[in-house]
């Protein structure tokens, strides 16, 4: 019968012995090998014919190796779990581990070393911990801006004659002029609409404040930024792809019309439109109160954000936890392909941390009971496919999505984590005492580019971690 004992170095690294006798896992090699009889296919012998001993010179150390492994691991496996020890990252062979001699059946020793999880318990979720959160004091030029940007969305492009301005939309008809600035005999012709402030600086410059019917000359070549003779041929011109006449860059282009994107004005059929009718807007102070609110409500989001990662920070440097460091480092080597004993110090940092929230966060979910449901996870997925669709898909076209897609266990557990992390942010945030900072818009957005650098350099390293 196999024999498993545990020596423990300290508090966070023990040494598992496994000891397999002859008779633990023999019956199973004679099993494997008659099996493998029964479909071998051996020249000089008949199917299903071949003599054991023939198929033990072959492959009984291969088929032994496989055996002897396999119980040992199922071994480990079945202690660890016996004895409810919680292992960081997964046993590896003990340093002093020798290799295992397969050329003749024997008892085998193996010994494992683990690294074992720290005792976890996790201070600071009460209201004697003061965070702050961001609110940015959203400028009246803000508001002033995005009223302007919704009057024009809803307003109408109107024709006008006069004072060629920056967002007009332009008609040209152009004429190829010859070497001497005069039209070209037989020279290519075109018409086309630009929007004047899509042009480069030297045209806008030249077209800005003209009139319908104005002529001018410009080269077509330089008239947007980013252009080339191929898009002026096809986009200005509509010449075909045979058609291979050279061109002169210059033409001399008339105004053929311009029109104008009137901006809605400010009235009933305006703020119905924008802001709905289930909860009208009366004038222009309503409307604007409505846009503040609209912008506080996205940087709101950002806030809660900001002020998640602030409890994260708080949480980790009020509850260090040790490691079994020495041990992670060998097990990640021995896992990592890019990882080497010269580099895995520079890695581990980020490992370290990353796996020390984990330990805290499960924590923290198992003291207050959070648990996430199958149809929780269902429904996030749901969601997601909601948006991008811009809500307008089927329901039975999106449920059939989020099914197929929750197949993939990467995608369940990532959305699993997301909702965890929804689920102990809002408890952490009737916990803890949340202190409202008002700070300008400038600040604020340093903030949130800052956490995003550093959310972003993270996610990075759990990918190199998968």
């Amino acid at each position: 019968m196999a024999k498993v004992s545990k020596t423990d170095k300290d508090t966070l690294n023990s040494t598992v012995t496994v000891t397999l006798e002859k008779s633990d896992y023999q019956p199973k090699v004679d099993e494997e090998l008659r099996q493998y009889r029964k479909r071998a296919s051996i020249k000089g012998f008949r199917p299903g014919k071949t003599p054991m001993s023939v198929l033990r010179k072959m492959y009984g150390k291969s088929i032994l190796a496989e055996v002897v492994n396999r119980r040992l691991q199922e071994e480990l496996y079945n202690y660890l779990e016996a004895e409810n020890l919680q292992v960081l990252g997964s046993p590896i062979p003990a340093d002093e581990q020798d290799i295992l001699d397969f050329d003749s059946p024997r008892d085998y020793t193996v010994a494992f070393d683990l690294g074992l999880a720290p005792p976890v318990e996790v201070d600071g979720m009460d209201e004697s911990t003061v965070l702050e959160k961001p609110v940015p004091e959203i400028p009246d030029t803000d508001v002033d801006e995005e009223l302007e940007r919704l009057r024009k969305q809803a307003g109408e492009r109107v024709e006008v004659d006069e004072d060629v301005a920056g967002e007009d939309v332009i008609s040209l008809e152009v004429v190829e002029l010859n070497e001497e600035g005069r039209p070209k005999e037989e020279g290519v012709e075109g018409e086309f609409a630009l929007l004047v402030d899509r042009a480069a600086e030297d045209a806008r410059k030249s077209l800005l404040g003209k009139n319908k019917g104005d002529q001018l000359t410009l080269n077509l070549f330089e008239l947007e930024p980013d252009t080339d003779e191929t898009y002026v041929r096809k986009q200005y011109l509509d010449l075909e792809d045979d058609d291979e006449r050279e061109l002169n860059p210059h033409f001399q282009a008339t105004i053929a019309g311009i029109t104008r994107l009137v901006p809605a004005e400010l009235n009933e059929d305006f703020f119905n439109q924008v802001f709905g009718e289930e909860e009208p807007v009366q004038n222009e102070a309503e409307a604007r109160e409505r846009i503040r609110e609209h912008i506080a409500r996205h940087y709101e989001r950002q806030a809660d954000a900001l002020v998640f990662r602030a409890f994260q920070d708080f949480i980790m440097e009020h509850n260090t936890l040790p490691l079994p460091d020495d041990f992670l480092k060998r097990w990640l080597v021995l896992t990592n392909e890019e990882l080497t004993e010269s580099n895995v110090d520079d890695y581990y940092e980020h490992f370290s941390k990353n796996l020390q929230w984990t330990l805290l966060r499960n924590k923290m979910l198992e003291d207050l009971g959070l648990e996430v449901t199958e149809e929780e996870v269902a429904e996030r997925m749901r969601d997601q496919i909601r948006v991008y669709f811009g809500g307008q898909a089927d329901e039975d076209l999106i449920n059939s999505m989020a099914q197929r897609m929750l197949e993939d266990t990467k995608q369940y557990d990532r959305l699993e984590d997301e909702v965890y992390t929804d689920k102990l942010q809002a408890a952490a945030e009737e916990r803890l005492t949340i202190k409202e900072v008002k700070v300008t818009v400038e600040e604020f957005e340093a903030r949130v580019e800052e956490a995003q650098r550093s959310a972003s350099a993270a996610r990075q390293a759990s990918e190199e971690e998968e």
